[in-house]
């Protein structure tokens, strides 16, 4: 299935439909070298690599629960010493 992470209601209602959930995989990310300096799409890479990973484990937390399931959340060697060109994506993983 494809899910836009960013769209906290379509997130919700997927998570709605399904009982059972063993394993969440988070692994949506975006990027754009030299481009996240702009704010907005600082805050685009912010919504999409950080707050989807938590909504995403927010809205199955549930399921996840009841089957003693298990969270799997994707970073990236940036989260520890950064890029240059890439500030939201490594401040976000």
């Amino acid at each position: 299935a494809q899910l836009d992470v960013t769209d906290g209601t379509a997130v919700k209602a997927y998570a709605a439909h399904r009982d059972r959930l063993d394993v969440l995989v988070n692994c949506a990310a975006i990027t754009a070298r030299g481009e996240e300096m702009a704010p907005n799409f600082f805050q685009h890479v912010v919504n999409v690599n950080l707050t989807g990973t938590f909504r995403m484990a927010e809205a199955f937390h549930a399921q996840l629960k009841a089957a003693k399931g298990v969270l799997i959340n994707i970073a990236s060697m940036y989260a520890t010493f950064g890029s240059p060109k890439n500030p939201a994506y490594g401040a976000s993983k």
